[in-house]
């Protein structure tokens, strides 16, 4: 008997402490978002995240949030090329946390990068030593590096993030639904 009311008073102080939620949706870039936020403050996302391609139901972005911070596993994948994995990793406060790997639009694994040591701990950039020219406290360096100075996440990646940074500075026109309207 005493186990159940114990078991009762704990059901009850959580529904009388727990947060209720209220599900958003908005279009963001090459999907559309699927979200929660806190009814108290729907500034404040709370629980799953995902992205959806428009094209159909790949999801291309998925992780949690707790009370506006990214939290736990989050994994993007690339909009076009089969949908393949583009990165992986974990998230603390809003940070990224320990080792996170990077794929190229193939599948395969580009880079593993730790956060929490601020070192590249594998690259397929890497292998020979050859001549760079590098910048030290704003003052171009020759140096003979075993590693390229390199974009995280490798190059196929930073040519992704500076396509979808450039056209998206372009002011396209969208329609009803928010997507970008090209007329040829």
């Amino acid at each position: 008997m005493r186990r159940i009311i114990t078991i009762t008073f704990l059901l009850i102080t959580v529904a009388c402490f727990s947060q209720k939620l209220k599900k958003k949706k908005e279009n963001k870039g090459s999907g559309k978002a699927t979200y929660y936020v806190l009814k108290s403050d729907q500034s404040v996302k709370h629980g799953e995240y995902k992205i959806k391609a428009y094209s159909g139901s790949a999801i291309l972005l998925s992780g949690t949030y707790s009370y506006g911070e990214k939290v736990g596993k989050w994994t993007e994948r690339y909009y076009r090329k089969g949908r393949e994995l583009k990165s992986v990793g974990e998230y603390k406060n809003n940070l990224k946390v320990g080792k996170w790997s990077f794929y190229n639009p193939k599948g395969e694994l580009v880079q593993e990068y730790n956060f929490d040591t601020n070192e590249l701990v594998k690259s397929t950039e890497c292998g020979e030593k050859k001549d760079y020219e590098v910048y030290i406290n704003e003052k171009v360096v020759k140096s003979i590096l075993e590693c390229p100075p390199s974009y995280i996440g490798g190059k196929e990646a930073l040519t992704y993030e500076l396509y979808k940074k450039i056209s998206r500075s372009f002011d396209f026109e969208t329609n009803s639904v928010g997507r970008t309207k090209i007329d040829i």
